[in-house]
């Protein structure tokens, strides 16, 4: 509760959050988590995320108040899919429709997230489906894709164009009047 908004680069909640739960993450490796089970990373994302849906249920888009706790939520989903796709193998069955079938979840609930904020749940579920399925780097066709030298390039400059974006966008032009 430093500020009531998010200030003059409003991306670099990001920053901090994304520090804190690297924190977080070094006392879980040498503390809590020494067996590496698939399990307990899934148990503290699904209870971040039930703090945020018991803040408010109909949207997860928390950045200044409780970015820390969204940022845990998804770096631990993301531990709990590392290691469930130690368990599933380097090829999953039918890997072009699953896929798809993440690409379309994202597609639809990012798209219907600007006028009905609860849609972001399922885009939880669409990008987790995406890590999973697109880790298999040799089959699938929209992997494929997106190992192209092009898109790789994009995914290098991505999170700096994330980072001043705001600035490019006009977000400071608030903080100047």
């Amino acid at each position: 509760h430093l500020h009531d908004d998010l200030s003059w680069n409003f991306p670099s909640w990001s920053i901090s959050a994304e520090f804190a739960v690297y924190m977080l993450f070094f006392g879980w490796v040498f503390w809590l988590d020494r067996r590496q089970s698939l399990w307990m990373p899934l148990l503290v994302s699904m209870g971040a995320y039930g703090v945020l849906y018991a803040i408010n249920p109909l949207t997860l888009d928390f950045t200044q108040d409780f970015g820390v706790i969204r940022c845990a939520a998804a770096f631990f989903l993301g531990m709990a899919i590392h290691r469930l796709r130690s368990v599933v193998g380097p090829t999953l069955p039918g890997l072009p429709l699953w896929e798809l079938a993440s690409m379309v979840l994202i597609g639809v609930s990012v798209s219907l997230a600007h006028e009905q904020p609860w849609a972001l749940h399922g885009s939880i579920v669409g990008f987790a489906l995406a890590v999973l399925v697109m880790s298999d780097q040799k089959d699938g066709p929209i992997g494929r894709l997106l190992l192209s030298a092009p898109l790789r390039k994009l995914g290098l400059w991505s999170y700096s164009i994330y980072m001043v974006n705001g600035i490019i966008m006009g977000g400071s032009i608030n903080v100047l009047q």
